[in-house]
């Protein structure tokens, strides 16, 4: 009996020990699997990503008129990007996906001033998955600081700041903002591309160039099929 009983102990103080190495240290956070393509108004040079763990550093290009290419990146929740010619130093951009989303867009803000952890550009994140933004449709996001009505063919819809909800549009396509000044409407933008029934785009409204401006930079984003256009014709 005695036997059985000093046996028992022993067991259980194995079963303990085995968990004595991992008490007082955070979990890991759970790995994300996501695919990514990116866009900078004014475009960061030579910045790069490590697709997984242990791999070699992976150089992004960045269009003027399209987004990039589609990118995959499995690893922690916080995807970092660095200075592909000094990939051992601090990142310049991060991004705490949280998870959140499995097809991201992510549009490259350069910082104005100087930010707590060292990046110099921070990232705006939109779900890019064919849920929220299907195939014939584009999608709005403001970041102009300031509310619009918009039109699209027989469309008008309220353009709020942040992302809007995804409009059909397919051929040649003309999306029109205009604000109210005086009890009238007044027209302040308009932008106009090609889009297939088959492609999405992406519409990104800026604060206008001059302070006191009421025409806001606006650029289309059209799927990386023009983007390939567009290096062929370099």
């Amino acid at each position: 009996m005695a036997k059985s009983q000093r046996n028992l102990i022993f067991g259980l103080l194995l079963l303990v020990s085995s968990f004595l190495p991992a008490l007082g240290q955070e979990p890991r956070p759970r790995a994300v699997n996501i695919r990514f393509s990116t866009y900078a108004l004014n475009p960061p040079t030579e910045i790069g990503y490590f697709p997984k763990e242990k791999s070699s550093i992976v150089g992004i290009k960045f269009y003027g008129a399209s987004r990039s290419q589609a990118f995959q990146y499995t690893g922690s929740p916080d995807v970092k990007f660095y200075d592909v010619n000094n990939p051992k130093s601090d990142p310049i951009a991060v991004w705490k996906s949280e998870g959140k989303y499995s097809n991201a867009f992510l549009l490259f803000l350069p910082r104005h001033e100087k930010s707590t952890d060292g990046t110099t550009y921070s990232i705006y994140a939109v779900d890019d998955s064919l849920t929220r933004i299907p195939q014939g449709h584009f999608a709005i996001l403001n970041l102009a600081g300031r509310d619009y009505d918009g039109r699209s063919g027989k469309h008008n819809f309220a353009v709020a700041q942040g992302v809007n909800d995804a409009v059909a549009g397919s051929g040649v396509v003309y999306v029109e903002l205009s604000i109210k000044q005086d009890s009238k409407k007044l027209v302040v933008g308009g932008i106009k591309f090609d889009m297939k029934s088959s492609e999405r785009s992406l519409i990104l409204v800026f604060p206008p160039v001059k302070k006191t401006g009421l025409q806001p930079v606006l650029r289309s984003l059209v799927d990386y099929e023009t983007a390939k256009q567009e290096d062929v014709a370099k």
